[in-house]
């Protein structure tokens, strides 16, 4: 990196946001990427802890910015931007970029080309500028400018305020937590309004008119206001709605699993038109019938896998570690009980071709004796000390919670944080995932349903599951979270607001086939692939403890995403079979 002696950067209060000031000062990073393609062949540009400026001018190229306020500029080329934390300027060029602020407040700008720009947490401002642009400010109340074009513009929780241009726009709108959206120049006619929520329909929508122009309330809550529209002149044309008919057939399997000897289940849904739903279903406890809520925290095991590969890959992006390091190069002292620990990578253990065994089966019938036990990393890797590896690192595949347990020490090798605090820094804070929490390292505010088992119990009936958080794994597992949270997580992850779009190619197609070859399963970096037939297959992944079954997929070809969340043990199955009739439910929809 060369050190810039002199460099300032001011972005003053814009339009009302209160946006701080950006400095970057004596001290900063200054890394202009055409100059010196040469040391930075790969294209690939990362900031530290100080102020960065990262410029580029040709190239398709990934630019990340540090901890504090950042500056990043594209060029020519289809480029990716993430400003990371702090309060951070991006601006993209005339290719088609991913702008994505991270968890302050940010300045974005596509400029030419078709953008995709992603404020995530924090109160952004937003340019599209030229170009067909989509636009989402993430959660906060944000500013969002289209510019020039068709451009989607997209308010998750309520609040910003959308101004769209010339061009026919869409302005879509979601629940309205943090206020009612301000569109300030919609065109009767050319634009649109698209509510986020599956079930609404324009029957249902109510219109005030006031100083402003118009309000719009469904069910009694005001969920955005068209400046200088008169109510009169609005229509059903001005509006899209989702299928309501797919949300009944979603609340009917949901209302089938106390038949099916499931206590209760939660379910998230994103068509593939873009509408959300949220449903559940059953009781929460079955001793005092407390219907199952929405926002009720389950524990999603080995949902955990694909959260911990995406920091791993972040570092990769951030040059911080290779895939191809050695596991004894990060944990020398750990490796040293594991054989073959210099010649496995960490691209071994994500795809779990390292061939180390897995702790959990020993570790469970411990636990089936004493289910109160705390546990530890160390504590886990007891279970495999010494024990032969399964066949040589690459030769083959086979599923080991181990190795995750050991992905989890290297991001803490790495960054010198807890896995908990980069779960929370690089995840559940950029995407507001608010009821997501690492139950082995935090304590989850209020509390999250143990579950139902028949594990510990003597004469097979149901029993809650008394588990301690700490015993829930290690990077393998023990993340606590809601349906809801999980369709946030696996849709940033495959629209790129986490991954570059080359990384997130490489965490698929970096995979092995499962162990039955009839199965039509791959294992890609931290990712399942189920192939159901030759045109729809299932990216995502599936957990199990005593307590939860927890299945979270997105379908490339269909563009959907399913998160089905149960509270009994994924040893009954039931589970498993109450994800297949949600998915089974969204593909007779789409055929209709």
């Amino acid at each position: 990196m060369l050190s810039a002696d002199t460099a300032t950067w001011t972005v003053p209060d814009t339009v009302g946001l209160n946006h701080p000031q950006i400095f970057f000062t004596v001290g900063a990073d200054l890394l202009d990427l055409e100059s010196h393609s040469a040391e930075l062949a790969l294209h690939s540009l990362s900031g530290d802890y100080s102020h960065d400026i990262l410029l580029n001018k040709s190239g398709n190229d990934i630019l990340i910015g540090g901890d504090a306020h950042d500056l990043l500029r594209g060029g020519d080329g289809d480029d990716y931007l993430h400003g990371g934390a702090g309060c951070d300027f991006l601006r993209g060029g005339s290719g088609q970029d991913w702008l994505i602020g991270g968890s302050a407040k940010d300045l974005l700008v596509g400029d030419r080309g078709n953008d995709l720009l992603f404020g995530q947490a924090g109160d952004d401002l937003i340019f599209g500028n030229q170009g067909n642009d989509s636009l989402d400010g993430g959660t906060g109340c944000d500013r969002l400018l289209a510019g020039d074009g068709s451009d989607i513009l997209i308010d998750r929780d309520g609040g910003d305020i959308f101004s769209g241009g010339h061009d026919s726009d869409q302005f879509c709108i979601g629940e309205g937590t943090m206020g009612a959206t301000q569109i300030k120049d919609f065109q009767i006619g050319i634009d649109s309004i698209k509510f986020l929520k599956l079930g609404v329909t324009f029957d249902q929508l109510s219109f005030c008119e006031n100083d402003f122009g118009t309000s719009i309330f469904y069910q009694g809550q005001q969920l955005a206001v068209l400046h200088g529209v008169n109510s009169d002149d609005l229509t059903p044309r001005d509006f899209l709605f989702g299928d309501a008919s797919l949300m009944e057939d979603l609340q009917i399997a949901l209302d089938r699993v106390s038949e099916q000897e499931s206590p209760g289940a939660t379910l998230a849904v994103v068509t593939p038109d873009g509408f959300v739903w949220t449903g559940a279903g059953g009781v929460g406890n079955l001793k005092n019938q407390t219907p199952m809520q929405t926002s009720d925290r389950l524990d999603v095991a080995s949902v955990t896998k694909p959260m911990v590969s995406a920091i791993v890959l972040q570092l990769m992006q951030e040059g911080q570690l290779s895939l191809d390091n050695s596991l004894s190069q990060w944990l020398p002292e750990v490796s040293s009980h594991i054989e073959n620990s210099e010649t496995i990578t960490l691209r071994n253990l994500l795809n779990h071709s390292s061939g180390i065994p897995d702790y959990l089966g020993e570790y469970n019938e411990a636990l089936k004796v004493n289910p109160t036990q705390s546990g530890s990393p160390q504590e886990f890797l007891k279970y495999i000390d010494g024990k032969p590896t399964n066949f040589q690192p690459g030769d083959g595949f086979s599923y080991s919670n181990t190795n995750y347990v050991l992905l989890g020490l290297v991001v803490e090798a790495v960054t010198g944080e807890s896995l908990a605090s980069q779960l929370r820094e690089r995840i559940f804070e950029p995407l507001s995932m608010n009821d997501s929490f690492y139950a082995p390292q935090e304590v989850v505010p209020g509390s999250f349903q143990p579950g139902y088992t028949t594990f510990f119990s003597t004469d097979g009936t149901l029993e809650i599951s008394s588990v301690s958080p700490t015993a829930r794994g290690f990077g393998d597992g023990g993340v606590v979270s809601t349906a809801a949270d999980l369709s946030r997580f696996i849709q940033a992850l495959v629209n790129g607001e986490l991954l570059a779009p080359t990384t997130f190619k490489q965490m698929v197609q970096d995979r092995y086939p499962g162990s039955d070859p009839q199965a039509n399963f791959n294992y890609g970096l931290g990712l399942q692939q189920i192939k159901l037939t030759e045109d729809i297959e299932l990216w995502g992944h599936t957990g199990g403890t005593d307590g939860s079954t927890t299945q979270m997929f997105y379908s490339p070809n269909q563009q959907f995403t399913a998160v089905t969340m149960n509270n009994i043990s994924f040893r009954d199955g039931v589970g498993l079979q109450f994800g297949n009739e949600v998915v089974e439910a969204i593909l007779s929809f789409e055929e209709r």
